[in-house]
């Protein structure tokens, strides 16, 4: 019968097989899951070539998750194993005869309780679980096949990986040290490049920046060189950001049997990328993916404005425009552009447009934050155009270049005319002329100025004082009399037979090129004579002026008697058809050309008068010292005159009108054209004292012509004496 001492030594051998089990059963999950870890990562690294970062990722995951496991098994391991436990395991393993050693077991535990049994029931229980033990023996309790299989698979496994690395010494290091993160890729014999795709900074695979709306051209390349080899076909697989798939084939571009080929391109276009797509490209045993295809906006110029500083002769301030809305700018403006972008530039590139289209590159600055920039443009001589192309730093360029057009005025030369008052083509060297010198310019004009030269190089420069603001017109006297004792520079003589020549000049305050412009008139050229001279001139001119007039005189007269007989009374039936003033057919148009012959006799009237207040002024101004010539030509000749055409005979133009207006046969008619024919009468008497006057001028004139003519005459006479002298006076002086 098996004592305590017997049990209890079953039970400690049993306790050591189980935990050798334990233990061998460690070693062999640990050596399986590190052999499980090294092949799943080898084909993961292999197919899918994860980044440095993403492994990493993976390694810490699985490093934790497997230092869990190890943790789990270890203090599995090293537990204590329970007496109950043991004896539970053995009972297990004995199956229907446990129940004998169970009760053995325990009551070997308890003295107390096997003291209560019957003898011979104690004796029998002993006996049957010795026989147990003798039969099965403590080493049996534990599986060693089953375990001793596993181990055997696992050790195979061990083995086989072990005899690959050393087969394969190559891609074992590869493996190795992309395991220790290493960006050495695998050795295929197809290696695929996507071209403009970068790794991402924040996931797997590669990533590129697209204009969102713009066709797109995939293109990757076949590297041909150190062994590898070209692809028959890279297939692509793309699935959008709504998730719509799709697969296609890229078209190759170029022979891979080409000798000294170094690389192979492949393509596919897109019509337009809208989202952002990813795709995944596999051609032979090269796997490239996933590259994700981001449809970012096209950088844009959201804001540009134009500060401006106008040339510092025009006296504006500096002001700052948008662009959109910004006037022409003068000549000589400064001009800055300042801007922002809709995102973050990499680079801006500006040029400047010349007339014929060639670029001259700008400097454009860019702040830190890539958003504003600055343009530098100088000082605009003429109307400018600028082309923008923008860069951001997603590598996206703007669509086209963006074009400013900056309008810029050139500052034009003046001009400059001049008119005379008062006096003719021929002046006295005592005269006064009255010259009006009109400038206009774009900014202003700074100076004005006369300058008169004679025939004999006489030069008077009189400066003139133009206007601050408004029309540059300025009216001056030159008297050529004070001009003999005018100062140095203005002190000028003009002698009878002379010319003089008068011209006016002009300059603007434009600085920008050194000098103003300047500006000249026309020059006017006056013949100096003497007063005689001036006068028969003038004595000519009347004399045409008296024939005008003496047929104006004489139509006139006709109005007169043409208006006194329609007022005659009718003389039957056909006098009365002829009267303007009834029923008759026509009478309202003979009455409007009655009416504009007055008018026409209106206007030759007051041309007449102008040209005798002309003649009167030409001798005042040339200071002819003859007051009864004076009065004549003025106050007897050209007053008159402008008082008939003013009054009288604009009164028989409207009286006319009237009496055209009114109602055939009445009364109003009538009394219309009575007070057309007094007016006209009126006219006719003032008219006919003036042509008195005229003919008395004339006959004034002619003596005096007579006169000049004796004079010439003299002259002549007392030459040809004084050359007779001279020439008797040579001879003798010869003899």
């Amino acid at each position: 019968m098996p004592t305590k001492n017997a049990i209890q030594n079953v039970i400690d051998q049993t306790t050591v097989s189980l935990r050798r089990a334990l233990w061998a059963r460690l070693t062999m999950r640990v050596i399986a899951f590190v052999l499980a870890l090294l092949w799943i990562g080898l084909l993961g690294d292999y197919f899918l070539e994860p980044s440095p970062t993403v492994r990493a990722t993976i390694g810490a995951a699985v490093g934790l998750i497997g230092l869990g496991l190890l943790v789990r098994e270890l203090r599995t391991a090293f537990r204590p194993l329970a007496r109950d436990e043991i004896v539970l395991a053995i009972a297990r393993r004995l199956g229907t005869s446990a129940d004998a050693f169970v009760t053995a077991a325990e009551l070997a535990e308890d003295p107390e309780r096997s003291a209560a049994i019957q003898p011979a029931l104690l004796r029998e229980t002993d006996l049957a679980a010795q026989e147990t033990l003798d039969h099965v023996g403590p080493l049996g309790i534990v599986r060693w096949r089953a375990l001793g299989g596993k181990s055997a698979l696992v050790a195979f496994v061990l083995l086989a990986t072990v005899a690959i690395g050393l087969a394969f010494p190559g891609g074992a290091g590869v493996y190795l040290r992309r395991l220790g993160l290493a960006e050495e890729p695998w050795p295929r014999r197809v290696r695929l490049v996507a071209e403009g795709f970068e790794p991402t900074p924040d996931g797997p695979g590669q990533a590129r920046k697209v204009a969102r709306d713009s066709p797109f051209e995939l293109a990757v390349v076949a590297d041909l060189t150190g062994g590898h080899i070209a692809p028959r076909v890279v297939d692509l697989r793309y699935t959008t950001a709504s998730g719509v798939k799709g697969r296609d084939s890229l078209a190759r571009v170029g022979d891979p049997n080409e000798s000294g080929a170094q690389a192979l391109k492949f393509r596919r276009g897109f019509d337009s990328v809208t989202e952002d797509l990813t795709l995944w490209l596999r051609g032979g045993d090269c796997r490239l993916g996933p590259l994700r295809l981001l449809a970012v906006a096209r950088p844009r110029v959201s804001e540009l404005q134009a500060d401006c500083v106008p040339p510092t002769y025009l006296g504006q301030r500096p002001f700052s425009a948008s662009v959109a809305s910004l006037p022409r700018l003068p000549e000589g403006t400064a001009v800055t552009l300042q801007g922002e972008t809709s995102k973050p530039l990499e680079s801006l590139t500006a040029v400047l447009l010349g007339a014929g289209g060639e670029p001259t590159p700008l400097i454009a600055q860019l702040d830190d934050s890539g958003v504003r920039f600055e343009i530098p443009l100088s000082i605009l001589h003429q109307t400018a155009t600028i082309e923008l192309a923008l860069l951001d730093r997603d590598g996206v360029a703007s669509a086209e270049a963006m074009r400013v057009v900056i309008g810029v005025d050139r500052d034009e030369p003046p001009v400059v005319s001049l008119a005379f008052e008062g006096v003719g083509p021929a002046v006295t060297p005592e005269a006064r002329i009255t010259a009006t010198a009109s400038a206009d310019d774009d900014h202003g004009v700074a100076s004005m100025t006369l300058t008169l030269s004679g025939s004999q190089e006489t030069v008077a420069k009189l400066p003139l004082a133009p206007p601050q603001s408004g029309d540059a017109t300025v009216t001056t006297v030159i008297d050529l009399l004070t001009l003999r004792g005018a100062k140095q520079g203005q002190r000028a003589s003009y002698a009878e037979g002379e010319s003089l020549s008068i011209v006016a000049t002009t300059s603007d305050h434009y600085d920008l090129g050194g000098k103003p412009h300047t500006a000249a008139s026309t020059p006017r050229v006056f013949e100096v004579v003497s007063a005689a001279e001036l006068l028969a001139r003038l004595a000519e001119r009347e004399i045409d002026l008296n024939r005008a007039f003496e047929e104006t005189t004489r139509a006139t007269e006709r109005l007169a008697l043409s208006l006194e007989q329609s007022l005659a009374p009718p003389a039957g039936a056909e006098g009365e058809a002829n009267a303007e003033d009834g029923d008759a057919p026509g009478a309202a148009i003979r009455l409007r050309q009655r009416r504009l012959e007055a008018q026409k006799l209106r206007s030759e009237t007051r041309a007449a008068a102008a040209a005798f207040a002309a003649i009167h002024d030409e001798v005042m101004n040339n200071r002819i010292d003859n007051s009864d010539l004076i009065d004549r030509l003025g106050r007897r000749i050209a007053r008159p005159l402008e008082r008939v055409a003013a009054d009288q005979l604009s009164d028989v133009e409207k009286t006319l009108g009237s009496a055209a207006e009114s109602p055939a046969g009445s009364g109003t008619r009538r009394t219309a054209i009575e007070n057309a024919h007094n007016a006209s009468r009126s006219a006719l008497r003032q008219m006919l004292e003036v042509l008195t006057q005229m003919q008395s001028l004339e006959t004034y004139n002619r003596v005096v012509a007579d006169l000049r003519g004796i004079i010439q005459e003299q002259r002549d006479v007392q030459n040809s004496t004084e050359q007779s002298r001279k020439e008797g006076l040579r001879r003798l002086l010869l003899d």
